[in-house]
This record gives structure tokens, sequence and C-alpha cells, in this order.
């Protein structure tokens, strides 16, 4: 089980009006596990991770999931679901997640998944991998230690807000709104003078002196 193509996608693309990540996961046949082996470890991710349940819900099937065998498609949509939990964790963020069949290739998906930060994205789904294949092989594996660097990650980006993503944390926006209210109170000010100014005589003369 491994990615072996990922990239970045614009926002408005064919998937969602959202920038999105694109990645490729391939599953090897000769580790496949059978669909017992698949449902005991549904059943050991949600113990691991309570809100998994919700994310599997939120997972969207595009073109050609039914070409790959039942297992095998179950197998990628919990990969994705596990990686969206783990994004919802570390960011607090709720998103949907896509899944598809590669057109012309036995177990290979597309996991498409919408994006905020686009580098905590790609390091979900590597966490979101590792788990799985731990939990595979009989294998624990330290989640709270790579929630936690999730976490910093997720951080330092909101931070340090990414170019072409806008930075909506509450200091600014707070800051974003002082600025809107003077902007409206000097613009009100302006069309209070020039009320004012349309009252007065096109040529008011000056008093003469005694």
């Amino acid at each position: 089980m491994k990615i072996v193509d990922q990239r970045y996608l614009a926002s408005h693309n064919r998937y969602s009006n959202k920038p999105c990540l694109l990645s490729i996961l391939e599953l090897d046949d000769a580790q496949m596990p059978s669909s017992a082996e698949i449902g005991q470890l549904a059943l050991h991710l949600r113990a691991t991770l309570p809100g998994l349940k919700e994310r599997c819900g939120a997972i969207g099937l595009v073109g050609g999931a039914a070409a790959n065998d039942d297992d095998a498609l179950a197998l990628a949509q919990l990969v994705q679901a596990v990686t969206l939990e783990l994004l919802r964790l570390a960011c607090d963020e709720d998103l949907t997640g896509f899944v598809g069949a590669v057109p012309q290739m036995v177990r290979r998906f597309r996991l498409v998944q919408p994006y905020r930060l686009e580098n905590v994205s790609s390091a979900s789904l590597a966490l979101a991998l590792q788990l799985v294949q731990a939990l595979l092989a009989g294998r624990e594996l330290d989640l709270a230690s790579g929630l936690a660097a999730l976490r910093v990650n997720a951080d330092r980006r909101a931070q340090r807000a990414e170019p072409g993503q806008r930075n909506t944390s509450p200091l600014r926006e707070r800051r974003i709104a002082s600025c809107r209210r003077q902007y409206d109170q000097t613009r009100r000010l302006a069309v209070d003078l020039q009320s004012i100014a349309s009252l007065l005589p096109a040529n008011a003369s000056e008093p003469e002196a005694a």
C-alpha cells in the first residue's frame, strides 16, 4: 500500500470548488487483506478514532469506483476516512473527500481531498497510511505523537497564511471589521459635509468692512 503519485489541484477543479490534494493509492495484491481482516481493521480504527464513522459518511464516489473489487474499494475508503478524521483532529476542519478507481488500473484509486493547508493535508494522508499499515501488520503506532506533530504543522501554517489562502484568524477578522467601521464612518461624514455644502449659496460674498 503506497502513494504512487500526488498533486495539488487549484480551486474550481473537476471535483470541488476548493483546492484539492489528488493522490493515487496503489494496493499491493500480495498483501491485500481479506474481507474479514478489513472488517477487523475498521472496528479497530473506529475504536482508536471515535469520529471515524462520521468521516466515512462524508466520502463520495467518483466515476469508475465499481471497477475494482469491493474489498479494495473498502480499504481505499478507510484510508480516506482516516485521513479526513486526522485533519479534523489536527485543524478542526470538517471536510468531505472522494474516492474513485483509476481507469484500467487494477487496485489503484484516486483519493481526492479538499484542503485549506496543503502541507497538513499531505501529512495527514501519510500518517493515515502509517496507521492503517501498522494495524494490518499487528503493530502499534504512536498516534498521539503523530497528531501532535500535525497540530504543530497546522498552527505554523495557519499563522503564516499560505500564499493564495485567506488568513481567517480571529485577530485579523477583528482588524478588518474595525477598518470597515472606520471607512463607513468616514464615508458618512463626507456625505454629510456634501449635504451641508449644497445648502450654502453658491457665491456667498463676505460681509463688507465697516
